[in-house]
């Protein structure tokens, strides 16, 4: 038991004694009146034991037949188990009840953890519970094992549907234990990080050790505005394995995805959200240049001489009251002739791939070619594209 506890469980313990104590002295007085001088027995009038064994009785009863019969459709614990039945389950009836006032909750996602997993094994062994039919009405054959519409890989162990997995994010979110994320352990270790290709797909990473006792046990990609699981995979410990990652495909332009992962010793974290970029229709511009970076990727600062094409960037602090936002201004030290130019400029989001700003020039522009806000803390890269010897990016920076 931990410390905390222990500490709240100690008062409980000492409520047991005192309390049986106390009825305990009261029957053997009342038995003592009763019999004047005549030896009188421990049980005092014997009224306290009798309705102690009654009430035994009737609760053992309501717990095997109604609670486990009925109920669970599982055997009661106490037919394989005697000493944990009497012992464990009323320390875990107490921990119940910490869990229910938001006390602990980390520890209640590792006893939930630990449960399910038990569960699990049991049911693999052919043990009969409801639960069992449950988890086996839930479960899909793994070739059809994908865990969302979107989706064309996933990476992990995970036999669960994407429905079981939902399921699993609710109960976390109703029980309270997703409020407090990313504080327990290493940033570094356990923020999921989302990729969206120039072709759509989105990768959600998390660089951690994958070891039968510290593994990342689910990964979780939501729509964030609509909080829809819209992928989500359950893994297993793999020795060697130094990261988890699922992937999807086929989102709407627009959507605004985060990702949250669940560590078995560290907890919940999640990552910042992002947005699925926009397709030609809304944003002609970006798409057509995207499509160009596509077609011409191999051949990115490869034409002409790097000194004139690179873009240089500059960062500085908005005019607006917020420190949110920081302006960006993209320099290419180009000439800007009717025969050679450049031809367009944008910045795009590592992360997401998503280009953030553009701006099509013309011949005898000046050479400030773009300036735009970002988002404070955003990780970007600027590109340009002379019309002579194609694209040309300098390093990421972090605006």
């Amino acid at each position: 038991m931990d410390a905390v506890s222990a500490a709240l469980y100690a008062p409980f313990l000492y409520m047991y004694y005192a309390t049986s104590i106390r009825w305990v002295q009261r029957e053997q007085k009342s038995a003592a009146e009763m019999a004047k001088d005549k030896p009188v027995s421990w049980t005092g009038t014997g009224r306290l034991l009798k309705w102690s064994v009654a009430l035994h009785i009737l609760s053992w009863y309501m717990q095997i037949h109604p609670g486990h019969k009925i109920l669970e459709g599982a055997s009661p614990a106490v037919l394989a188990n005697v000493g944990g039945a009497l012992t464990l389950a009323p320390l875990f009836a107490f921990y119940e009840g910490v869990w229910f006032v938001g006390l602990r909750p980390e520890l209640h996602g590792k006893v939930q953890n630990l449960i399910e997993q038990y569960t699990e094994e049991l049911c693999q062994q052919g043990a009969p519970m409801r639960v069992c039919e449950e988890l086996a009405a839930q479960s899909v054959p793994s070739e059809n094992r994908l865990t969302s519409p979107h989706s064309d890989h996933t990476e992990g162990g995970g036999m669960e549907s994407l429905a079981a997995l939902t399921s699993k994010w609710l109960h976390f979110f109703k029980e309270g234990l997703t409020t407090e994320m990313n504080t327990n352990g290493a940033k570094e270790k356990h923020v999921p990080t989302i990729s969206i290709s120039v072709e759509g797909k989105v990768e959600v990473k998390v660089p951690h050790v994958m070891q039968n006792d510290h593994f990342i046990e689910y990964i979780w990609l939501l729509n964030d505005e609509t909080g829809e699981v819209v992928a989500a995979n359950k893994f297993d410990a793999v020795e060697n394995e130094q990261s988890a990652m699922i992937s999807s495909s086929g989102f709407e332009p627009g959507t605004v995805l985060r990702a949250v992962s669940f560590c078995n010793l560290h907890g919940f974290w999640q990552s910042e959200i992002v947005k699925v970029p926009s397709t030609e229709k809304d944003e002609p511009l970006h798409s057509k240049l995207l499509q160009l970076m596509r077609d011409t990727q191999s051949q990115i600062n490869s034409l002409g001489a790097a000194e004139k094409h690179i873009p240089l960037t500059e960062v500085s602090l908005t005019d607006e009251e917020s420190d949110a936002t920081r302006a960006v201004k993209v320099v290419i030290p180009h000439v800007m002739d009717d025969s050679h130019f450049i031809q367009y400029v944008w910045l795009q989001n590592v992360a997401t791939n998503e280009i953030v700003s553009a701006s099509e020039t013309k011949a005898g522009e000046e050479p400030t070619l773009l300036t735009t806000n970002v988002a404070a803390g955003s990780t970007l890269k600027a590109y340009s594209f002379c019309n002579l010897h194609g694209i040309w990016t300098g390093d990421e920076f972090i605006a």
